[in-house]
């Protein structure tokens, strides 16, 4: 998914997810690890690639994966009544433009989802980024 080409950077991205809080590091594994065809919804995020390439150039990878958590978070909630199994799309080309433009302030923006057919589309309400 992270398209990582080394040690180096996979060292880089294990310490931060190592150091996430417990609560963080467990919501990425269920997500990541859903499939969509026997076990509810999995839930898959455009542009999180891009999103994460870009915080950990920043050395913000920490952040990036809580912002993740956030997303998948938000987009759980938005299934909670849905019945079935499928995939969940949630694009996050907002989220990845913000990181590429101020990933400091990525954290303090609050994370909406709008509506897309079966689907959702991220907009960020960032006050006083």
């Amino acid at each position: 998914m992270l398209k990582i080409h080394n040690k180096n950077q996979a060292q880089t991205f294990l310490r931060a997810f190592n150091n996430l809080p417990e609560n963080v590091r467990n919501i990425l594994v269920y997500e990541l690890n859903k499939n969509g065809i026997d076990d509810g919804f999995a839930i898959r995020i455009y542009y999180a690639p891009a999103l994460m390439r870009t915080m950990m150039s920043y050395k913000k990878t920490t952040d990036g994966l809580i912002v993740l958590a956030r997303i998948y978070q938000k987009a759980r909630t938005a299934l909670k009544n849905r019945k079935g199994n499928g995939v969940y799309t949630v694009m996050a080309s907002a989220v990845a433009k913000m990181a590429s433009k101020n990933p400091q302030n990525l954290k303090k923006c609050e994370i909406k989802l709008k509506s897309i057919g079966n689907d959702a589309e991220i907009e960020l309400d960032c006050k006083n980024p």
